[in-house]
């Protein structure tokens, strides 16, 4: 059972596609609590990163036990997905930089960019 779902897409993403009135439409109708945490792409797509102000609501979200599980998406549960998933392993979870890197690494299936791994070192500091 899913608990909440955070939705990381933009709202240009969805705003003409019908999976998200129907994604709010099941979550209405299943009882699960539904977060946007919208990370906004760049012009170039390869540095988008989550701020300051969305690192914290989705580490309060994780931290609200009543929200757990959460499934977090955005378009291809990749990129944003898994920068978001390296802030909770580092600030949450005090994973280390060199076990986040290997975590998201696992999520993406491919190597991280300079500024993915220059990302995650930072959220150490």
């Amino acid at each position: 059972h899913i608990g909440t779902i955070v939705n990381v897409r933009s709202a240009s993403e969805h705003r003409e596609e019908n999976w998200y009135n129907e994604e709010v439409t099941w979550v209405r109708n299943n009882g699960v609590k539904y977060f946007e945490l919208p990370i906004d792409r760049s012009i170039n797509r390869a540095d988008y990163f989550p701020d300051e102000t969305t690192q914290k609501e989705f580490l309060k979200i994780m931290a609200d036990k009543t929200n757990l599980p959460v499934l977090l998406h955005c378009s291809d549960g990749r990129k944003r997905v898994s920068m978001l998933t390296a802030v909770w392993a580092v600030k949450a979870q005090e994973y280390t930089v060199a076990e986040a890197i290997e975590l998201v690494r696992s999520i993406k299936e491919r190597p991280l960019t300079e500024a993915e791994n220059k990302f995650i070192t930072q959220l150490a500091n």
